[in-house]
């Protein structure tokens, strides 16, 4: 009986499956960078969209001191960490944000801090500010760049963005601000949100400090990515709160406790699927 249990859990796993949104191909996603140099947007919209990068390494890293020294090796291709990035930036487009892509390079962790200094120059109490970010991560914030090491993850001072830190640019800017975050642990963006009275916008995160997040297979999207972009499925036009979103936990109950049976005895971190939000003013997006 309970093996019949465990086999309908699978099978139906897929019943709540998220496909990815149907947004065509346009030239703009890849035409800027983090590293470009900045122009303001005729519509006060910026979306910078992240994504976290891993490698192993190939033999040579006999001292990790640097971000270049963690990407001399093999990059480790995550086609969920992808697909959050491109539905994201496809999505943001379509709604007319002027979008920011770029990957986690050496340097890219201070041009993000770059460009919101530059936001905060031009920006008025009309400008939108969305930051997406889909990686790895822990309770002091995002892991940007690591090498996987055997049973290790290397990472270095000058690959992290840090919850406070953020949070006080992001402050610098007039207007609104939101960050949907895709990462272990992530939730240390709400609670460094919720300390800073100052704050005004909406934080999204996968999951509370001490957990972690996981993919939903049937979307081919991370758990946090799939519950958001649930919400523009039938109409990605359609325009919503992100501060009054009800984003429930992807895949619902029975996706949820399939992990949760195929995760017993792996170790690390137990897993969670319940998003955690936090938020000060309305976000239309």
């Amino acid at each position: 009986m309970y093996k019949l249990l465990i086999l309908l859990l699978f099978v139906f796993s897929g019943c709540t499956s998220t496909a990815p949104l149907k947004l065509s191909s346009d030239p703009r996603l890849s035409s800027r960078s983090l590293h470009q140099s900045f122009e303001a947007s005729p519509s006060n919209r910026y979306a910078l969209i992240i994504k976290g990068e891993s490698f192993k390494p190939d033999g040579s890293q006999a001292l990790i001191q640097n971000a270049e020294d963690l990407s001399r090796g093999k990059p480790i291709i995550d086609p969920y960490i992808d697909n959050d990035v491109d539905q994201m930036a496809r999505l943001a487009l379509s709604k007319g944000y002027q979008v920011v892509s770029a990957s986690m390079g050496s340097d890219t962790v201070e041009q993000l801090y770059n460009r919101l200094v530059e936001l905060a120059s031009v920006s008025n109490e009309t400008t939108q500010v969305l930051i997406a970010y889909s990686g790895e991560g822990d309770k002091t914030g995002w892991i940007t760049r690591r090498c996987l090491v055997g049973e290790r993850s290397l990472t270095t001072e000058d690959c992290r963005v840090k919850p406070e830190k953020l949070i006080q640019a992001l402050i610098g800017v007039q207007g609104v601000q939101a960050l949907l975050i895709n990462a272990c642990e992530s939730g240390c963006f709400v609670e460094a949100a919720r300390k800073n009275p100052d704050f005004k916008g909406v934080v999204v995160a996968s999951c509370s400090v001490g957990f972690a997040t996981t993919p939903h297979e049937p979307s081919n999207l991370s758990a946090t990515y799939a519950a958001f972009l649930h919400q523009y499925q039938d109409d990605p036009s359609s325009v919503k709160n992100i501060s009054t979103l009800d984003l429930t936990k992807a895949g619902f109950w029975w996706n949820n406790f399939r992990h949760q049976i195929s995760d017993i005895g792996a170790g690390g971190l137990p897993i969670s699927y319940d998003l955690v939000k936090y938020s000060t003013a309305n976000f239309l997006f």
